[in-house]
């Protein structure tokens, strides 16, 4: 078991896609334009921008939106930065300014506020942009995945403060909120400009690839972060910690989330497969986005300084 303080001795297992790797060729802009749009709403204090740009977020947003018209990919580019903003220097460090955060976001959410703080009108600058290209559903269905997000960001930091890992049940359910990743799926179907109808996004196929995708996206992310963040504060909120809590060593625990994920990945293969076959372009778009997610964050977190820029064990 790995105790607080202590750097597990784990290596990262190999994490295999079956998905295609593409970039955009727009990646070397959308991230200056991120790093010049973080500065302009006066998100990030100056001496954090030198982190955060090394971490290049546009390149993020460049693999994952592979196909987004420049316009598009800038949008998805600076959400994906405020995510990871807001993560690092409210979510991760202070409690009480996180809680606090959860209320303006909100209000921006609803259309009520134009923001008070930089992250508050950073948000009502992307609200702005994504009403701006989509049709009222979409912007529902960003906003309400937002607001999801945010709501949950309680439930971990509760979590954070007992000190004590959630059960697998509990934790799977919510990683699925915490980790942000409805809120830029929401935004596939905007980027590749293929609308998908409210029905189409509730169907029982397409919901359960959505699910797949993102419990992959995020298990792949807690197995490469966990170096960094088992002696973190938030150490708890982590697959690795919930099933070494659970009882299992931690080489077991990260064998047990390489046979969920790639059980998972095996899902998001057969249901791609049967709804490419339905023949809808707009269906087709959404899943070959989902895989792009994929493919795309393991291709960024593995050699990310994010989660990288640690000294070797």
């Amino acid at each position: 078991m790995t105790v607080r303080g202590q750097r597990p001795t784990f290596a990262l297992p190999q994490l295999s896609c079956p998905f295609p790797v593409s970039i955009s060729p727009h990646a070397a802009v959308v991230q200056h334009g991120t790093e010049d749009w973080i500065r302009a709403h006066g998100v990030l204090p100056a001496a954090q921008m030198e982190p955060f740009t090394r971490a290049a977020y546009g390149e993020l947003a460049a693999r994952v939106y592979p196909y987004a018209r420049l316009p598009l990919l800038q949008m998805c580019s600076d959400w994906l930065a405020w995510l990871f903003a807001i993560d690092d220097v409210v979510y991760e460090v202070d409690d009480l300014h996180a809680v606090a955060s959860i209320p303006e976001c909100l209000q921006v959410l609803t259309g009520d506020s134009p923001g008070r703080t930089g992250f508050g009108r950073a948000l009502a600058d992307v609200r702005a942009r994504v009403a701006a290209v989509t049709a009222p559903a979409q912007l529902r269905r960003w906003v309400r995945a937002t607001r999801e997000y945010l709501l949950a960001q309680a439930w971990e930091l509760a979590t954070r403060a007992g000190d004590q890992a959630p059960s697998l049940e509990s934790y799977v359910t919510m990683r699925r909120l915490t980790g942000a990743m409805a809120t830029v799926f929401a935004l596939i179907d905007i980027a590749a400009e293929a609308p998908v109808a409210a029905e189409t996004w509730s169907d029982p196929a397409v919901r359960t690839i959505r699910q797949h995708a993102i419990d992959i996206v995020c298990w792949d992310n807690d197995l490469i972060s966990w170096r960094k963040e088992a002696t973190a504060a938030n150490s708890v909120n982590n697959l690795v910690a919930v099933l070494v809590a659970a009882g299992l060593s931690t080489p077991q625990a990260v064998s047990r989330i390489v046979d969920m994920r790639n059980q998972a990945v095996v899902a998001v293969v057969a249901l791609s497969q049967d709804l490419i076959a339905r023949q809808q372009e707009h269906l087709t778009a959404l899943v070959r986005g989902l895989q792009a997610w994929i493919s795309g964050a393991l291709a960024y977190s593995t050699h990310s300084t994010r989660y990288s820029a640690m000294p070797d064990l």
